[in-house]
Parts: structure tokens; sequence; C-alpha cells
């Protein structure tokens, strides 16, 4: 590529990888170069002329042929006519055109291009939507202005940050920053923010700050709470003498001595103790013991409250956040005194972030006691449970807990079903037996009217005539009949049931 026009007296920027920066190429051949091919012409157009499409013949057969010996440079030509019958019209440059045309020139200018093409675009995105000019963002930058700088675009200012070969580059130009291509200009101004990266990663953190501490102490609460619950439950306590005295039982032997306490998480295999009949399970018999003798202890799950969510937590995670935020600080105490030596009189960076810092301290400080009171909540935990501090992790010890919680509900829901199903089997039988009984009568009454069939004997003396005596039989039939419809409708009845 041909060196730039000079810029303000800068010195040409090395060519990038993949432009190549080597010399032209030589003519080629038969031409001559270009004064010893023009000097042949005559006459010269003086506007761009339309071309001739003819198929050259080459010098070296024209002897002999009738071009032989041609004058072809001693006719009198017109060229204004010519030019004026035969000159190439500008086309007028369509929108399209145009912007093709700025991307070539802009492709012949060596500032601009710089970078590459999709971060370019990632760039070029960014700052639409901001719409300001580069110096403004730079100036919102030092000024650390919140309206402007929002947790989005820090994070996009980060990645936009000029790389180390683009810095390497434009930090060499000395120009007029108009000459320079959109993105490239950004990056140009961006250079002018001392330690740019770092104070935008720092910013960053201060505005996320307050949330994550709020968000690190009240999980580490979380912890702390639930594994104080667990130990002060008198349900649990409860629950557990009742479980060792069963297991005991279950487990006698004339040569063993009773167990005088098991580990923790044998409460979440109790379930897997199923009785030999039926589908009851240890935990359902643990459930169906204390309807029986101490409903006070189903207050377990109200004790427990915070396990379930205590126990969906990671310690170790909670750790690691705390550990970058203590980072972070001592990150911005050190960036503080570097900008307090450099003493820039346009840079807010010392004034804006040594006012957090002294608001951070004190969060940092709640930070730190919650931080402590989780760790001996956990110690004592693991104590009362018969297990090691420093080999445990607290949330797998209380998922003990909610995972038994679950059992506990789900069994006295089953409990509950089987007690309804039983009750309901025991109002069918009742109704059933209560239908059988009515048939049974019902057909009492009807084996006493024919045992007695004297009332037709007697209702013939009384009505004299063929007439009289088939009403009554009649009368006999349908009172047979409905009795019949009647027991054959509570004998469906009962089939339904």
């Amino acid at each position: 590529a041909p060196p730039p026009p000079p810029m303000g007296g800068g010195p040409p920027p090395p060519p990038m990888s993949g432009m190549g920066g080597g010399p032209p190429p030589p003519p080629m051949a038969g031409m001559g170069g270009k004064g010893g091919a023009e000097a042949q012409y005559r006459y010269r157009p003086k506007v761009q002329m339309k071309q001739l499409y003819w198929k050259k013949i080459p010098p070296s057969k024209i002897a002999g042929s009738v071009w032989d010996g041609m004058e072809w440079r001693e006719v009198e030509l017109e060229p204004e006519q010519i030019e004026d019958l035969f000159g190439a019209k500008k086309k007028k440059s369509t929108a399209e055109e145009d912007k093709a045309a700025k991307a070539k020139e802009a492709d012949e200018n060596p500032w601009q291009n710089l970078v590459d093409l999709k971060r370019a675009n990632n760039i070029g995105i960014m700052l639409s939507h901001l719409k300001m000019s580069p110096a403004k963002i730079v100036q919102a930058i030092k000024s650390l202005d919140r309206s402007v700088l929002t947790p989005n675009v820090l994070i996009q200012l980060i990645k936009a940050a000029p790389l180390e070969e683009e810095a390497q580059i434009l930090s060499r130009f000395e120009g007029d920053p108009k000459e320079l291509g959109k993105v490239e200009r950004f990056l140009f101004e961006l250079l002018k923010v001392d330690r740019l990266s770092e104070r935008l990663e720092l910013f960053k953190f201060s505005l996320g700050f307050d949330e994550a501490v709020s968000d690190l102490i009240w999980n580490y609460q979380t912890l702390t709470q639930g594994a104080k619950q667990v130990i002060a439950s008198s349900a649990l306590r409860r629950i557990l003498e009742i479980v060792l005295a069963m297991g005991n039982f279950m487990n006698f032997g004339p040569y063993k001595a009773p167990t005088q306490g098991f580990q923790m998480n044998f409460l979440t295999r109790l379930k897997d103790t199923r009785s030999s009949e039926t589908n009851m399970t240890a935990t359902h018999w643990l459930i169906q013991y204390i309807e029986d003798h101490d409903n006070e202890l189903f207050s377990l799950s109200d004790e427990l409250r915070r396990v379930s969510a205590a126990c969906k937590l990671s310690s170790g995670a909670l750790n690691q956040e705390a550990a970058e935020i203590r980072s972070n600080i001592a990150a911005l105490k050190r960036e503080l005194t570097r900008a307090a030596e450099a003493g820039q009189e346009d840079d807010k960076f010392t004034e804006v972030m040594m006012s957090f810092s002294i608001e951070a301290k004190k969060r940092l400080e709640e930070l730190e006691h919650a931080k402590a009171e989780f760790a001996e909540a956990h110690a004592a935990l693991a104590n009362w449970m018969m297990e090691s501090p420093s080999s445990s992790v607290a949330e797998e010890l209380l998922a003990i807990f909610s995972d038994f919680l679950l059992d506990f509900e789900k069994a006295r829901a089953d409990n509950e079903r089987e007690r309804e199903q039983r009750q309901y089997e025991k109002n069918i039988a009742a109704r059933k037996a209560a239908r059988k009984l009515e048939q049974a009568e019902m057909k009492a009454k009807r084996a006493a009217k024919k045992k007695s069939g004297g009332m037709l004997d007697k209702a013939g003396m009384t009505l004299r005539g063929k007439k009289g005596m088939a009403e009554l039989i009649k009368m006999q039939e349908a009172e047979e009949a409905a009795e019949e419809a009647a027991e054959a409708a509570a004998a469906a009845a009962g089939e339904d049931d």
C-alpha cells in the first residue's frame, strides 16, 4: 500500500498484517512505462473517452500487412469535436456508489480500518447507542458520570478498550483526529485516560458493591439461622429419641449392647425400611406414633423453616465472592494512591472513589461479621452432629435435615390419605349392609302376604261377578311388580357402591 499523505508531520504507520507494504510492480512488457507510451500519441484527450473494443494485432505481425507503414499519426483530427461526441458522460452517483467510494477512500487511508472488522462493528454499535462524541465519552469516564456510565455501558467500554497493538499504532498518530476512522478516533481518545481498563473495572465494582454485599450478608445469615434452628429444635431432639428407641428394639440381641446414637444421615434412609406385610415404612410408623402419642412434634417443619433455603446455598461460593470483594477493595486503594500521585486536574477518579472507599469499609466490616457468625454456627452444628468442622460442609449437613423433612411430610400425607381411604371403604361397607337389610325386609313382607293368601277369597265373597274378581287379580299383580322393581333397584345401587 502507498504511504499515507503527510498529516501534521507524523511518521506513517507500519503496514498492518495482511496489508502488504512492498514497492509497486514494474510496468508490463511492451508498455515502456508511462512516459514512453504517452509520447507516441499526437493528440491526447482532455476528458475520459469511450473505448473502442477492437482486437489488436501484435507489432511483430504488422510487416507485410496493410498496416505496414501507415502514417496514422499524420491524420488531422479535431479533438474537441470527438470529445464532445464520444466523451464518456459521468453517471450521477447513487447513495450506494457514494458509500462505496468513501469505503474505497477509507481503505486507501492507512489510519482507518486498523481494527478487526468484527470488533469494529461491535464498537460502532455501542457508539450509535451512546449517541455521544468520543471526546464527551472520555469526559464522562474522567468524571465518572453515573448517568452515562451505567453497568451495561461499562461492560461495553471495558470490551472496547484499546488493545496493545492498537495502542502502539495510535499513540504515534500526530495528525488531525478527523482524519481517523470513526472507531479509530474513539480508541485514540480513550488513550487519553490513564489506566482505562483498571479504572472502568473498579467503577463497575463500586456500582454493584452495595447489592453484592447485601446479598452475601443475607446468605451468610440464612446459613447461620439454619444451623441454629437444627441445634435448638426440641421436636427434632424428641424425634431422634423415638427413632433411636425403635431402632434398638428392632436390632435387639441378647449379647448386643443397645446403640447410644447414630449418624444423622440415617434419617434420610429411614424410609427404606419397609413393612413385611404392607407398604408402610419406618417413616410412616414414626408419623403414626406421633399422631398417637405427641401431636406437638409436628411443629418440626416450623422449627426448621430456614433449613430448606440454607442447604441450597454454597458456602464455598460465598467465601470466594467475599474474597473477591476484599481483593477489589485492595486494588482500589492502590489505584487511588497512583491517581493521587499523578494529580490530573480534570480527573475526578480520586474524589469519587475515595468517598466510595470510606463507605465500603463500613459495609465490609458488616460482611466480615456475618461471615464470622456463620463459621461459628457451622462449627457448632458439626460438633452437635459429631462431625468435623474442618472437613464438613455446612450446606451438606443441613441438607440431611431438609431431606428428612420432605420424607417426614410426605409420610404424613400418605398416612392421611390411607386413613381417608379406610374411612371411605368403611362407609361403603355400611351402606351395602343397610341395603341388604332393606332387601331382606322387603322379601319377608312379600312372603308374609303370599302366605296369608286369603285376601282374594274374602274379596270374592264381597265383590260378585267376574268383573270384580279380575280387578282384584290385577291389583295384586301390580303390587308384586312394584315390590320386585324396588328390590332390583336396591340391588343395583349396592353393586354401584
